[in-house]
């Protein structure tokens, strides 16, 4: 008789593979409810921060000039507007913008364009004074839409994410992302979701020390400039 055609061996798996486990796992909210989303976040300290509160970081800043008001408008129109008002501004103050200029057409199906930069960390402002410079880190603020979202009837608003600050000669690095299982697992099956993301920001002068705050979604820094002899000795 004719001897039966031996079977194929099948691939050896790849180093460090999940194995599947079926959909389930994928589909079952970690912790059975919307109880296994993270909490607030709480009060952070990294090293080389100020030990005063907030506020008294803030007074210590020695305003160089006109700061110019909160950022507001996202349109290219408005960005048009504001490098107007910057150029008429007097004193040592500068604003350094980063967001999208202009935000497109908009529908159910698509997150708005300044919430998609949010969650790669390029929406920041930079204000320089005479002695300090005053950076805001928007952080994103709503859970993106997928199909995963909907399954496990999870809310929109985005939970706070956690972070770390570091300050190191002339940049500062903030690295943040989503807390939690169920938050992990979502930018696996969300467009243009990260699960975190790196923002360096460099500064024209040597700086020394920071302060910090999360309120609101938006992280405040408030960086102080080295010292003149420090920053003799640094140039």
């Amino acid at each position: 008789m004719p001897r039966e055609a031996a079977k194929p061996a099948a691939p050896p798996a790849a180093v460090g593979a999940i194995p599947d486990r079926g959909p389930a796992m994928m589909t079952a909210l970690p912790g059975g409810g919307q109880s296994a989303l993270p909490g607030t976040l709480g009060e952070k300290h990294f090293a080389g921060e100020m030990d005063c509160d907030f506020e008294t970081a803030l007074r210590m800043v020695e305003l160089g000039g006109p700061a110019g008001e909160r950022r507001s408008h996202r349109s290219l129109w408005g960005a048009l507007l504001r490098m107007l008002r910057l150029n008429r501004l007097r004193g040592p103050a500068t604003r350094q913008d980063r967001h999208v200029a202009f935000d497109g057409f908009r529908n159910p199906l698509h997150d708005e364009k300044i919430e998609r930069d949010r969650r790669y960390g390029t929406v920041y402002t930079v204000v320089e004074h005479a002695n300090a410079y005053l950076v805001s880190i928007e952080m994103p603020r709503r859970i993106p839409a997928s199909a995963l979202k909907e399954l496990w009837k999870l809310p929109d608003e985005m939970p706070d994410y956690d972070y770390t600050i570091t300050l190191h000669e002339r940049v500062l690095a903030v690295r943040a992302g989503v807390r939690g299982d169920a938050m992990r697992r979502l930018p696996y099956i969300s467009a243009s979701f990260p699960s975190d993301f790196l923002t360096r920001i460099e500064f024209d002068n040597p700086v020394a020390s920071f302060k910090h705050r999360l309120r609101d979604k938006v992280l405040e820094v408030v960086v102080f400039k080295a010292s003149p002899e420090v920053a003799s000795r640094a140039a």
